[in-house]
């Protein structure tokens, strides 16, 4: 190198050298004092600063993440953030909520802490956020249940004097019959039932409450007002058909029933009596005002005891009452609900006799003979009621036999035919008798 040139750099080094050991101190001192020069000229021009921004919303980022997993979110959307940020005051003082992006996302959220993390940003850069208010918000997460409930009728009022509701009555016309809410669990544990009220007071004729609202019970039986209660949707809010016939109800009376004896037993029925002969019926107008009596149904005494009693179920009389007449009869709840029939037997009286030859009536034999029994008398039994036996103790039974047949002298088996009293039947009687049959002798005559 020429050593001029070295010369020369080694003249500025040391220069520069010279420059920052020298006077060091003083030197440290003014660019200090430059630097807050800078700092009050840039500052003046476009100076930093604080402010707070309110009212910023909060978005929700997969929004539909617990709904789509069954569950239901509880979360106050009118909760709001405020922010306190720095930066060039002509940046900040000009900046707003819509400036600002405060956001949950419930893929982060853990339903078991109750909260979920705040994350808020701005769209300037050049703005750094110093503070803000919250950074949790409280979030409650549950179950989404649904629930059937079987809608109860309950009937306000009562019907004008002489008609009736029944309690149950298949012809109730309930649409819909059940409703089902689905909703958070929390709230739809406390209903308990549902109902439906419709006014009876002094009806006479069907009730229909089509429109009416349907009302929700907590476990004491207090209305829960669903209107407007987030996150529940009902099946039905309203009935779209509801019915309630009104019937007419009057007292009938009850026929004895009929009793089928057994001829060929050995007893006879002697006394019938009933427990009671009223009861109260209800139905339509028109069909219970054409029933002034129900017939029981008629009882047979063969095989029963000498006395015994069959227990009629009125619930089954109205039954067969309603098939016969096709219309809604059933039997009111403060009559009678049952009927007792005592019937009782006493054994038949037996008479036994011995039916000789001139209390026979016999037809069509030629009179040039006679005929006479070869047992000498007829025996016939028979039976019957005390006061079905003649008075005095004459023979209740005519008998009869048709010799026309007999053309010589012999014996015959001829058949017998028997009339009886009235309420008698016989026990034992032959079908037919031998006879003997014989010339009459001819009757001698004296001449005077």
């Amino acid at each position: 190198m020429n050593p001029e040139a070295e010369s020369r750099k080694a003249a500025i080094l040391g220069s520069v050298k010279k420059f920052f050991t020298t006077n060091i101190g003083y030197k440290f001192f003014s660019l200090a004092v430059a630097l807050v020069l800078w700092v009050i000229v840039v500052n003046r021009q476009n100076p930093i600063g604080t402010v707070t921004v309110t009212g910023i919303p909060i978005t929700i980022q997969n929004e539909n993440y617990f709904t789509e997993h069954g569950k239901y979110v509880e979360f106050d959307e009118n909760i709001t953030v405020a922010v306190t940020v720095s930066g060039q005051r002509s940046v900040v003082e000009n900046l707003s909520a819509d400036d600002f992006t405060a956001t949950i996302d419930y893929l982060n959220v853990v339903p078991e802490e109750g909260k979920a993390e705040i994350l808020c940003t701005c769209s300037n850069r050049s703005v750094t956020i110093k503070q803000q208010n919250i950074t949790y918000a409280p979030i409650f997460v549950e179950d989404l249940i649904s629930r059937e409930y079987s809608l109860q009728l309950v009937m306000e009022g009562a019907p004008a004097e002489g008609y009736m509701v029944p309690e149950e009555d298949p012809m109730v016309v309930m649409v819909p019959s059940t409703v089902t809410l689905k909703g958070p669990q929390s709230r739809i544990d406390q209903i308990a039932a549902a109902k439906v009220s419709v006014n009876l007071e002094q009806a006479t004729s069907d009730v229909t409450g089509k429109g009416k609202n349907i009302v929700f019970l907590d476990a004491e039986g207090n209305e829960i007002n669903l209107d407007g209660a987030e996150g529940i949707t009902y099946s039905a809010k309203l009935m779209s058909q509801l019915t309630v016939p009104v019937y007419k109800y009057k007292t009938v009376s009850v026929g004895t029933p009929d009793i089928t004896e057994n001829a060929a037993g050995d007893y006879y029925v002697s006394a019938v009596s009933i427990s009671d002969s009223e009861m109260r019926i209800y139905g339509p107008a028109e069909v219970v005002d054409a029933i002034s009596e129900v017939k029981l149904s008629p009882i047979t005494v063969t095989g029963e005891k000498e006395v015994f009693t069959k227990e009629y179920d009125l619930t089954a009389v109205v039954a067969s009452l309603s098939s016969m007449h096709n219309a809604v009869i059933g039997l009111a709840d403060d009559g009678v609900q049952k009927i007792t029939v005592t019937v009782e037997q006493r054994p038949y009286t037996v008479k036994s006799y011995s039916i000789p030859l001139d209390n026979i009536t016999v037809t069509g034999l030629a009179e040039t003979y006679s005929c006479a029994l070869a047992d000498g008398s007829l025996q016939v039994t028979v039976k019957g009621k005390p006061d079905a036996y003649p008075a005095g103790g004459s023979v209740p039974v005519k008998v009869s036999m048709d010799l026309s047949q007999v053309s010589s002298t012999g014996e015959y088996v001829v058949n017998v035919v028997y009339k009886l009293a009235d309420g008698l039947t016989t026990v034992s009687a032959p079908d037919s008798v031998t006879v003997t049959i014989t010339e009459t002798e001819a009757e001698e005559t004296t001449d005077g």
